[in-house]
């Protein structure tokens, strides 16, 4: 019997899952990072292999009875990073066509089903991502913390982190996130936080995302207005998918998967993203996804090898 492939593959770890002709699932496996933008070609290359060869040798599956293959990955951010993906899948021996995506179109089919619709992401990182009737995607955001992810917890912490180090240097306004940041992180003063941020990676430095929002919710000025940025920047990253889907002035309104551990976890960024959506009269039906990334994945193979889920 034939099978179907879905990889989810982030910037930390990396999912792949085998469902059969009927839908049934077959095997699962986990493995290490695929982001073609943080790592050499020749690890994701390794990792695919490793991550492959536990999937087909748990579940007994052959490799010439594969289907469909499709991986959304981080990293996988233009035609280079795609082209240079489908290389690395090409070498993995398996039957079947292959592609590869952004890890966000893959979170939405999870989600919708591969039905109409919009996702927005926001955790260490944000984007915006959606597909319409014609089966057109468009994207936005996502071109990582040194150029983009507004709206993210690395955004989130970063402004907070700024917002300390301006008022200890009697160049901003007062507030507490100098001395709540310190105390999370058992330093003596808000100068030090510089020095925490060049010595940790963007996903220690985005788990102080939650300093600033507990700030903002005791009213500190300087907080509450990075948590009401953050809602606009991400507001804006829904907007320019839906226009550029043509899919704004409906009637009905758009599914709006609210995705990544930041947007699913912290209320006040919810609470702050959904008054800016109403206020900007931004017609979205809000909702979360259910399904893991994977099954968007085989549902992509699927479409890919031109067959539908039973």
């Amino acid at each position: 019997m034939g099978y179907y492939i879905g990889i989810d593959g982030g910037g930390t770890t990396a999912r792949a899952l085998a469902v059969s002709e009927d839908g049934r699932r077959l095997g699962a496996a986990r493995g290490g990072s695929t982001n073609i933008a943080s790592n050499p070609p020749e690890a994701v290359r390794e990792n695919l292999r490793t991550l492959v060869a536990d999937l087909l040798g748990g579940s007994g599956l052959p490799a010439d009875a594969c289907l469909g293959l499709c991986i959304g990955s981080a990293g996988v951010d233009s035609e280079a990073s795609r082209l240079q993906m489908l290389k690395i899948l090409k070498e993995l021996h398996l039957s079947g066509p292959r592609m590869a995506v952004n890890d966000a179109l893959i979170a939405l089919y999870a989600a919708t089903a591969g039905k109409p619709g919009v996702i927005l992401i926001s955790g260490t990182g944000s984007i915006a991502c959606g597909i319409n009737e014609a089966r057109e995607m468009r994207r936005a955001g996502g071109h990582d913390y040194l150029v983009s992810d507004e709206g993210s917890a690395y955004w989130v912490a970063k402004e907070g982190i700024r917002a300390a180090l301006r008022h200890a240097d009697g160049i901003g306004a007062p507030t507490c996130l100098g001395g709540a940041l310190c105390a999370r992180l058992r330093l003596r003063t808000p100068e030090e936080l510089a020095d925490y941020v060049y010595a940790h990676n963007k996903s220690e430095v985005a788990a102080l995302c939650g300093v600033v929002s507990d700030a903002c919710g005791r009213g500190d000025p300087a907080a509450v207005r990075i948590m009401e940025q953050a809602a606009e920047e991400l507001a804006l990253l829904v907007k320019a998918v839906l226009e550029g889907l043509r899919m704004t002035g409906r009637t009905m309104p758009v599914p709006l998967v609210l995705a990544g551990g930041f947007l699913k976890n912290d209320g006040r960024l919810r609470e702050h993203l959904k008054a800016v959506l109403l206020r900007e009269e931004i017609r979205v039906e809000l909702t979360e996804a259910d399904a893991p990334a994977e099954w968007g994945a085989v549902l992509m193979a699927q479409e890919l090898a031109g067959k539908e889920m039973k």
